[in-house]
């Protein structure tokens, strides 16, 4: 019988795509085809009933995904709930055994939309206002601010026991009008309180509104500004100076200040005049206060009280946007929002152009850095691409300044001397070559010198093998820090506190996990370092430290039911201050899931 074989083709040949018929080799191929075509139809069947049977399989899992609930023995999993409160756990006789095998709660409420939007399950959570005393450096009392049941009291954690009222309502009268307190700001020394009424929302940060100042031993009114309160409702920022004599205010984008060392005669200085729709003094503009702040403020006192920091920001050649603004008071029948024009750089259009000036309150004048001097003549950085992204004080005379180039893959950090107005270039950063660019942080700490340190310095944070890290500069024009942290992991939002009389700095990090946040201490030369928070505890943290650190809020939100404590860090005692047992007790009354996380190749049962 004659056979083919195929061999490869010599250079040259060409091969016959329709070979002459033999009727002995059609009959076996015929048959050969036959066989092949059988085995492919068999083996197309088993295909698909594995296909119908693995696809009925994977949507029966799914299903139970969603509706099994695992409960090992003397175990119990944390649930959470719309991604915003949680629930302690479920135990074994809340869980029965349904008729389907799967394991489910039973006798339970569904939740339902209604509860969520009413915020049934929100968590409560008390605010507190720290105080700054003279001695809370060296020698922190934990004194903090409270509300309770219209009553702002003034509590210790050195003397629980002490409890004063400082200021009682929810309005006060001036003119024989009423106000509504909006917010209230006590002084540190806690002599007057700054008062907030008929606040009107400007941009996300920002807002107008009518500001009183409080004298708490006599209980006497002033407005913040004019008498008649003509002006006294256009004010868009108010300040305290840290000896508490002062409060620095922006109306109309200019700067002003007001002493209050005789209160019943106080004094109103304007100190920036050029102010207007396009220039604008402590205050940012849009761009700044979206992009670059994410505040309402732009004006910084020095710890002395004896000078202030003013950004000044010049969006003359900046073009105008048209955007919606829609009507926030109810009051306004309007369903149509009001066109407004706002500054805003798109790509490729100019920035607005910023600088810092500086208000000397001893002289009396407003200064600004020489035209000569390197923070304008600099050749990486030119006056029109600048960028300021953080000003912070590291002195009574001096502060720090980080700038970046408009791509931000370039960051300066000057020292400006308020003194000898003049700067000096501290470090100099270069992402180009990695092709990277800085974030925007302001999370410079400043570090005062003290017995133990000789100079002063801040905590900023830094990068470490690719990982955000924080390192100590001291002096404050030093190139090089010291390296506190590092590791795979990372810094949260850069150095929390810094306790002045243990020499010990706190910070968030992600060392555990990097969906948990737990909170660690180390000492200044990088050594000692500790967790303050239970590792062994799932937990997502946040904290609130006193004035001189020696007290702690601390904020447990999750993935259990959230609760605060009051913790004395140098004692190692705490104190619940909320507990959320009411969210907790309605949560058990809920038909609520949990996630379990497992590795992807176990059953859900061994994890």
């Amino acid at each position: 019988m004659p056979t083919s074989s195929l061999y490869p083709l010599d250079k040259g040949q060409e091969r016959d795509f329709l070979p002459a018929s033999d009727p002995e080799n059609d009959k076996e191929q015929s048959r050969t085809h036959h066989i092949k075509s059988l085995f492919t139809k068999k083996q197309f069947i088993i295909t698909l009933l594995i296909l119908i049977y693995g696809s009925g399989f994977l949507l029966q899992q799914i299903n139970n995904f969603h509706k099994t609930f695992y409960n090992p023995p003397q175990q119990k999993y944390h649930s959470i709930i719309a991604g915003v409160s949680h629930q302690k756990g479920v135990t074994d006789n809340e869980l029965l055994e349904t008729g389907e095998g799967s394991i489910g709660l039973s006798s339970k409420k569904p939740l339902t939309f209604e509860e969520v939007r009413k915020g049934t399950f929100l968590p409560q959570r008390k605010e507190l206002q720290w105080i700054q005393t003279p001695s809370s450096l060296v020698n922190d009392s934990g004194e903090y601010v409270v509300v309770s049941k219209g009553k702002y009291l003034l509590k210790s954690q050195a003397d629980k026991s002490s409890t004063i009222v400082l200021f009682e309502g929810d309005e006060i009268t001036y003119d024989k009008k009423q106000f509504k307190i909006e917010d209230i700001t006590f002084s540190d020394d806690l002599r007057y309180a700054l008062i907030i009424s008929n606040k009107i929302h400007n941009w996300r940060h920002s807002f107008f509104a009518t500001y009183f100042v409080v004298s708490l031993k006599d209980g006497l009114v002033q407005p913040l500004y004019d008498l008649d309160c003509k002006l006294n409702e256009a004010i868009a920022l108010a300040k305290w100076s840290p000896d508490s004599s002062k409060i620095t205010f922006v109306l109309n984008n200019n700067v002003y200040l007001k002493d209050l060392t005789n209160f019943s005669h106080p004094t109103i200085k304007q100190v920036t005049q050029d102010g207007g729709p396009e220039v604008f003094y402590g205050k940012p503009d849009w761009v700044y206060e979206e992009e670059v702040f994410s505040s309402d403020s732009a004006i910084w006192w020095s710890p002395n009280s004896r000078y202030l920091a003013i950004l000044r920001s010049n969006d003359t050649d900046v073009p105008v946007y048209p955007i919606p603004y829609f009507v926030q008071d109810a009051l306004v029948n309007d369903s149509y929002p009001e066109l407004r024009n706002i500054k805003y750089p798109k790509s490729g259009y100019p920035n607005p152009v910023v600088d810092i000036v500086i208000y000397d309150l001893d002289e009396g004048k407003l200064k600004s850095l020489p035209e000569s001097d390197a923070f304008y003549n600099d050749e990486d950085i030119g006056n029109e691409e600048r960028l300021i992204t953080e000003v912070k004080w590291v002195g009574d005379q001096k502060f720090l300044i980080k700038i970046t180039n408009r791509v931000s893959n370039l960051m300066k950090i000057f020292i400006i001397d308020s003194h000898d107005i003049s700067s000096e270039l501290s470090r100099f950063e270069n992402g180009q070559n990695s092709k990277s660019w800085f974030e925007i942080s302001h999370n410079t700490v400043y570090v005062p010198k003290s017995d133990t340190r000789p100079h002063d310095g801040y905590i900023d944070l830094i990068d470490v093998d690719g990982y955000d890290h924080i390192g100590y500069f001291s002096p404050p024009n030093a190139k090089e820090p010291v390296i506190l942290t590092s590791g795979e992991w990372e810094v949260v939002g850069g150095a929390s506190a810094f306790d002045f009389v243990l020499n010990k700095l706190y910070y968030i990090s992600t060392e555990k996990s990097s969906i948990e946040r737990h909170l660690f201490s180390v000492n200044l030369d990088g050594s000692g370092k500790q967790n303050i928070t239970n590792l062994d505890e799932s937990a997502w943290f946040e904290v609130s430290f006193s004035k001189g650190s020696r007290y702690l809020l601390l904020n447990y939100d999750g993935p259990a039911t959230p609760y605060q404590k009051l913790v004395d860090l140098h004692e190692g005692t705490e104190e619940t201050l909320v507990t959320n047992e009411k969210l907790a007790t309605h949560l058990k009354e809920k038909e609520v899931s949990f996630v379990v996380f497992c590795l992807w190749w176990t059953r859900i049962p061994a994890c």
